[in-house]
């Protein structure tokens, strides 16, 4: 079993994040593409490789293996896009030592007030959560979560480059202009297009999943040809089944 999120769990995305909180574990060795950020007390929780460690704050870089060897009733996953700015340097950056975590509740000390109720308190938490990193978080702004684009968006293939697209057309089809929707797509994504294209249709299944659609609805709102493409998609990049989200569930929307 790997890291399956179930019913008690609050989703949210970004444009090259996803966070899950709540409970953790145990689950066996596995990996994924996206880089893993779990915040956790301080006992051993998290193997990375055949090396357990302890917290409070434990990377997973993208594709090494990892499970989880110690179950906790509260923490806070954060599942990074490789291709981000973020996911490349929590690959390539050496990590800051957060031992000071370890006399506080560090999933309490990272919310702080924050309730998990909405939207903006779970982008909170993340940037919170790689400030305890010492990540520069240059990229991580508010996603761009206009329905018109991003419906356009799960049309295209996975790979396409921004060169490929007619910006006029698709601008007179979302009722943007050419320059926002560009400026958009270039700056404020903090992930190449073709990889967020690739996480859209993840996110867009996975909100569909945890409102209550079947496997089958879920993938075809994705444009996913069918559930085993769906199924392929998030366990490469997340490392569960999305067969474990086919519950009711809570799921923060984006403003």
């Amino acid at each position: 079993m790997s890291d399956s999120p179930v019913v008690g769990h609050r989703l949210a995305a970004g444009p090259w994040w996803l966070l899950v909180s709540g409970p953790i574990g145990p689950s066996e060795l596995h990996s994924h593409c996206a880089a893993q950020i779990v915040v956790h007390g301080g006992a051993p929780c998290v193997a990375v490789g055949h090396d357990v460690r302890r917290g409070p704050i434990v990377v997973v870089p993208p594709d090494v293996p990892h499970a989880v060897v110690d179950p906790h009733d509260q923490a806070l996953v954060v599942y990074v896009s490789p291709e981000s700015s973020v996911g490349k340097q929590l690959t390539a950056t050496e990590i800051r030592d957060v031992s000071s975590l370890d006399a506080v509740d560090p999933v309490r000390h990272v919310l702080g007030a924050l309730r998990m109720t909405n939207w903006s308190h779970a982008d909170e938490a993340v940037r919170r959560t790689l400030e305890h990193l010492g990540i520069a978080d240059a990229d991580h702004r508010q996603p761009w979560r206009h329905r018109a684009l991003n419906a356009a968006l799960l049309g295209m293939p996975d790979g396409i480059d921004l060169h490929e697209i007619d910006l006029a057309r698709l601008a007179d089809d979302t009722g943007l202009s050419v320059a926002r929707m560009t400026e958009t797509m270039t700056g404020g994504l903090g992930v190449p297009l073709g990889g967020y294209v690739r996480w859209l249709r993840i996110v867009t299944a996975i909100e569909s999943l945890v409102d209550g659609a079947d496997l089958e609805s879920a993938a075809a709102v994705a444009r996913f040809p069918g559930v085993d493409d769906l199924s392929h998609a998030c366990t490469s990049i997340f490392g569960f089944d999305p067969a474990a989200l086919a519950q009711p569930g809570t799921w923060l929307a984006a403003p």
